[in-house]
């Protein structure tokens, strides 16, 4: 197991403690096959922006950021998940957990910016590294996307275990019946399938981010009754050229009326680089903390902070339901 320290999204510390000979994963850049969701010709949709402020109450001040890694073995349906989680490092308190499933083929310790500001914020964040759909260790095997909610629902509880088996490396998940999850590009699908699928649905999903993603290649039916569904904030650039637009705009007409859903639109920007490595928009980051603190945590303030930050002219405007 690694451990890392950092405060905010800057390392100061560096210290690594032997367990199971495990090594963090290495970080590469976009293949021939980055993020390579489900495609349509349909025309992307027009935005809305909501009228707002120009201020909000401010958050407090973020925690330093602790990082390890650890292989998650899942015994009963074969399958290793290696996982990189960043967590607020106080060495006290517990904090709520949230799930991210990466693109296709594309690396976990890509999302590094925008999953440091979320644990930054308080959360402990979960990102496996799929066992075929990795660029760490996949094969390329697209059509294991169907094991993937699995995997994600299987770190709950293996994320839980090690919390309280080692306390001395990872804060205590507060409330395992309730996380968030999310996710990109095929992750994004993942996602949408683990929160409105009822083939995959697992309810101990009370918020999901999709970025980049929308509805397909799971089997079973979205949204199929009226019960409670988790709030929704899809993420989608105008110009991306992998995954379009209007695959968020359907997840976001998709829910039936009553479902708290928010698409933020960001103006310009490609499948990766609003997202991954260095060029992550900090505006990205801040709109999912605001709707993770705002509909998870339900906290007013940052609901308020959510109307501000997702609307920047030129960069990002968010639409709500």
């Amino acid at each position: 197991m690694t451990r890392i320290l950092r405060a905010g999204a800057t390392a100061v510390a560096l210290s690594v403690a032997a367990c199971s000979g495990h090594h963090s994963a290495r970080s590469v850049g976009p293949t021939a096959n980055e993020g390579a969701a489900t495609t349509t010709t349909e025309a992307a949709a027009t935005t809305t922006t909501e009228a707002v402020g120009t201020t909000a109450p401010e958050r407090g001040p973020p925690f330093a950021v602790g990082t390890i890694t650890h292989d998650f073995v899942d015994v009963s349906r074969g399958r290793t998940l290696h996982t990189i989680i960043h967590f607020p490092a106080t060495g006290q308190r517990s904090f709520p957990l949230v799930l991210m499933a990466h693109g296709y083929m594309l690396p976990a310790g890509g999302y590094e910016r925008i999953l440091g500001a979320v644990a930054a914020a308080g959360y402990i964040v979960a990102a496996p590294a799929f066992p075929h759909t990795s660029a760490e260790r996949g094969d390329g095997n697209r059509a294991d996307i169907v094991n993937q909610p699995g995997d994600l629902s299987f770190l709950v509880g293996a994320v839980t275990d090690l919390s309280r088996s080692q306390p001395e490396m990872l804060p205590a998940v507060a409330d395992p019946t309730r996380v968030a999850a999310i996710g990109h590009s095929d992750g994004g699908l993942t996602v949408s399938a683990l929160a409105y699928n009822d083939r995959y649905r697992d309810r101990r999903v009370a918020a999901a981010v999709v970025i980049a993603g929308g509805i397909a290649r799971f089997p079973g039916t979205y949204f199929a009754d009226t019960t409670d569904w988790p709030p929704l904030l899809a993420i989608h650039a105008t110009a991306d050229r992998t995954n379009p637009y209007s695959a968020s705009v359907r997840l976001f007409d998709a829910p039936p009326p009553g479902v708290l859903r928010f698409l933020l639109t960001v103006i310009g920007g490609s499948h990766l680089g609003p997202y991954m490595f260095e060029t992550a928009l900090p505006e990205v980051g801040r709109v999912i903390v605001d709707f993770l603190d705002g509909y998870f945590r339900d906290e007013a303030p940052a609901r308020a902070r959510l109307l501000v930050d997702g609307n920047h002219p030129g960069v990002v405007t968010l639409r709500s339901s």
